[in-house]
């Protein structure tokens, strides 16, 4: 793509079992020339931490390439805003970095916290921002059934957003999130 407009990069992460369908709105309505976009394909059928750690480095890859770059911004779906809440509790370049979070289980699963090691982030490091964009835990299903919304946490620094029951003139669930995100929030 071409850099020499762009003065950040800006990073989608979808998650579990995605096939990128619900991204091609969002995606489409947040580019501009001042951002360098990418989506993030990661093997998401196992644990985040190396997906992160390699997202990390491509990062870095392109900042040392781009140098009149400015800024890192990251939107991460569901199982993807795990992943993109483990690049930010490990951030530590001078480069400021925003995350955007969307219908996530921050609080992590039974699953994550003991198959995957997954200790949630408890504060933002400093030369960072965290949006939390949660959706309404009776409206998602990905979180419906279960008895306590795994999207419920408390992280020092991060500014949480309860997202509407509809969008559109639908329901908004799990996959809209996104969208109501990219329209609302860029």
């Amino acid at each position: 793509p071409d850099v020499s407009e762009a003065e950040e990069i800006f990073v989608g992460v979808h998650g579990g079992r995605s096939e990128g369908y619900e991204w091609i709105y969002p995606l489409k309505t947040i580019n501009t020339k001042q951002k360098y976009m990418y989506f993030y394909r990661w093997p998401d059928n196992g644990c985040f931490q190396n997906s992160a750690e390699d997202l990390v480095t491509e990062i870095k890859n392109i900042l040392n390439q781009n140098t009149a770059l400015k800024k890192v911004s990251l939107i991460g779906h569901s199982y993807g805003g795990i992943l993109v809440s483990h690049v930010l509790k490990n951030w530590n370049h001078q480069i400021p970095i925003e995350v955007h979070i969307v219908a996530s289980p921050l609080s992590g699963t039974p699953l994550l916290i003991n198959m995957c090691d997954y200790r949630p982030i408890k504060k933002i490091p400093d030369n960072s921002l965290l949006y939390e964009w949660r959706t309404q835990h009776q409206l998602d299903n990905a979180f419906k059934d279960l008895l306590v919304d795994p999207q419920e946490i408390i992280i020092e620094g991060s500014l949480v957003a309860i997202l509407p029951d509809t969008y559109k003139g639908n329901r908004l669930g799990h996959n809209w999130s996104i969208s109501w995100v990219a329209d609302e929030a860029f």
